[in-house]
């Protein structure tokens, strides 16, 4: 009864975290990062990894008795899960891979690109992973129905001699290497690859997990050390960390990151307005002013802003940031001096310094902001940082419809 209890205490633990997880994880599938992770793909390993789990929990509970261990049963559930668990992350590296990669300059055609946008969908993988999980299926229920022995079985109780023994120990670390390799073929295929949801991160860690788990393996193999309880607590170990890795983190993260990363559009460069509100228009527009020798006026333009946001609730805060941009932006010995500033806006602000408020700072911001319009921004329009910009741009554009229409947004 002993031997039972505290498998069955850690099952049933596995499965309420399981059931709970996968519940929430799903329920959430529209929200990022969970929806640009292919969630059916990820919910089909973590179903695998629990079964692998089980298994291991099941097989350990009946080492010192493997006479009545389910033999067949273990062989018909090691068949599917290990393939159920494994697929999914190749599927899910050649999409990352085939979203990212998606180029239309490269296909000839309309008809072409629209049948790569469709491949790249989650529909079309998931019609090549159920026909591909199949065969498998057929080959374990023709193996159990027959009560044949084509693949060794992983727990020892049910090899009919140690010769036997010895070539389940063979297939399985073969297996094992392999999917390994495989994996880390995908992600360095993958390394370049733009991570807008922190996936191409979660692939690496699920790699080095199989790594270390087929390293571990690898040597109790090589050592001959064949204790039930160091197979049982690498197996879990694993399902655990998939569990978290591809599973809980990405759930977590789901309350605390933005519901989709800000795009840039081709227009940011149409006007500077444009140019200053987008996150990456304004960093090349600060590149420029730099090699210029006069990002002083970006940079005063964009403390207001800050200012601007400030809550009315915090005065001190407020008086400490006036007096911030005055002494940067204003006084004799400022290193980021404003030139050609009206005498008349410096006296209305040093007159308001002690009395802030939201507004105190538009008719300087508004003068900055036409001078850089006049006489710095046509000149950026032609240089070559802009250039570098409207080629970024045209690539964030490209990267959104690819994802767009991948469903991954």
């Amino acid at each position: 009864m002993t031997t039972f209890l505290l498998p069955l205490s850690l099952w049933v633990v596995g499965t309420i975290f399981v059931i709970v997880t996968l519940f929430v994880f799903v329920k959430r599938r529209k929200i990022q990062p969970i929806r640009g992770r292919s969630y059916r793909f990820v919910t089909a390993s973590c179903i695998g990894a629990y079964v692998l789990a089980s298994h291991s929990l099941l097989a350990y509970s009946f080492w010192d008795d493997p006479d009545d261990f389910p033999c067949s049963v273990s062989r018909f559930i090691i068949d599917i899960a290990h393939p159920l668990l494994f697929l999914p992350y190749l599927f899910r590296c050649y999409r990352l891979y085939f979203v990212f990669n998606l180029n239309a300059e490269k296909l000839t055609t309309n008809l072409q690109y629209y049948k790569a946008r469709y491949r790249a969908k989650e529909s079309f993988l998931l019609h090549i992973f159920f026909l591909c999980m199949v065969p498998f299926i057929v080959y374990s229920a023709l193996e159990y129905c027959l009560h044949v022995q084509w693949t060794p079985a992983p727990f020892f109780g049910c090899q009919e001699d140690d010769n036997f023994q010895a070539s389940t120990s063979l297939f399985w670390l073969g297996l094992f290497i392999l999917q390994a390799l495989a994996l880390l073929v995908a992600v360095y295929v993958l390394r370049r690859i733009q991570d807008e949801f922190n996936i191409n991160n979660e692939l690496k860690t699920i790699c080095l997990i199989w790594g270390v788990y087929t390293f571990v393996t690898t040597v109790l193999e090589l050592t001959g050390d064949h204790s039930v309880f160091a197979y049982t607590v690498l197996s879990i170990s694993r399902s655990v960390l998939v569990q978290i890795v591809s599973c809980a983190v990405p759930l977590v993260q789901s309350y605390f990151s933005p519901p989709i990363p800000i795009w840039s559009t081709s227009d940011t460069v149409e006007s500077l307005d444009r140019l200053l509100r987008d996150p990456v228009g304004i960093v090349y527009f600060q590149k420029y002013l730099v090699n210029q020798f006069s990002v002083e006026n970006l940079l005063f333009w964009v403390e207001v802003e800050l200012f601007k946001d400030l809550s009315p609730l915090d005065p001190e805060l407020q008086v400490e940031k006036v007096q911030h941009i005055l002494n940067s932006y204003f006084t004799p010995e400022a290193k980021l001096q404003l030139r050609g500033i009206p005498d008349e806006f410096k006296v209305q602000l040093l007159s308001k310094a002690n009395l802030p408020h939201r507004a105190m700072f538009n008719a300087v911001q508004q003068f900055v902001f036409d001078r850089m319009e006049q006489e710095v921004y046509p000149r950026f329009r032609e240089s070559s940082v802009c250039q570098e910009l409207k080629a970024e741009l045209r690539s964030q554009e490209n990267l959104y419809g690819r994802l767009l229409v991948s469903s991954m947004l």
